[in-house]
């Protein structure tokens, strides 16, 4: 009987460390899973560290951000060609989390050209402008993932300088100088710590230039960010 107790009694203790065994391999593998889930939920965020990977938040206040876009657009034919470029550099300041006030300055180029123009009397057949805009411009992140939707505001003096000709007239310079604003929406991809790759819709406030400026003519935008600590 005693050896029957005691056979029993070492089972009954064996299978208490079995239990306990059982239960430390199911904690260290939920801790597991839920390290990897951690991970992989959220690869998005921008702020926290993820297991040996660390991304930091870039939109904090106190650091700086460089960057530009360009645009542009093209258009040809046996009749005519037309094409414009316009690019645009900036740099800012975070001033609070997620929103950023700074300085940019744009450059426009617009060409026209009809190359059959006797068959376009009354039109103007030639005409090439420069144009170049510095500004302040305000700018809000919506959220701080990788993949943030922005708002985009900017306002400054425009020049615009070029020369234009008509089929009936000799061609002659010009120039113009307004106030110009304009609001933009968009989305900015952090694929890198420090650097973003952004694409905006842009849209003239005040009222345009009747002189072409390439660097509003097309709205679409794409560029890149880089954010310094």
């Amino acid at each position: 009987m005693q050896i029957i107790f005691g056979l029993l009694y070492m089972k009954k203790t064996e299978f208490c460390l079995l239990i306990l065994m059982a239960g430390c391999m199911v904690i260290s593998a939920d801790s597991q899973g839920q390290s990897k889930r951690g991970w992989a939920a959220a690869p998005y965020l921008v702020e926290g560290n993820y297991e040996d990977t660390p991304v930091g938040d870039k939109m904090q206040r106190g650091n700086w951000t460089t960057g530009g876009s360009i645009t542009g657009g093209y258009a040809g034919g046996m009749i005519r060609k037309q094409y414009s470029f316009g690019t645009t550099a900036q740099l800012g300041y975070l001033v609070a989390k997620r929103l950023v006030g700074g300085v940019q300055i744009s450059y426009g180029s617009d060409h026209f050209d009809y190359k059959l123009p006797s068959a376009m009397a009354t039109q103007i057949i030639k005409r090439h402008f420069h144009s170049l805009t510095p500004e302040i411009f305000g700018r809000y992140y919506i959220t701080s993932y990788k993949v943030k939707p922005f708002i985009h505001v900017s306002a400054g003096p425009k020049w615009i300088w070029g020369m234009q000709q008509r089929v009936d007239s000799k061609a002659r310079d010009m120039q113009q100088t307004q106030f110009t604003s304009s609001i933009a929406g968009g989305f900015s991809w952090l694929f890198k710590s420090k650097w973003a790759i952004e694409a905006m819709y842009q849209h003239q406030i005040t009222t345009d230039s009747p002189l072409a400026d390439g660097n509003s003519r097309t709205p679409l935008r794409i560029g890149v960010n880089f954010f310094l600590d």
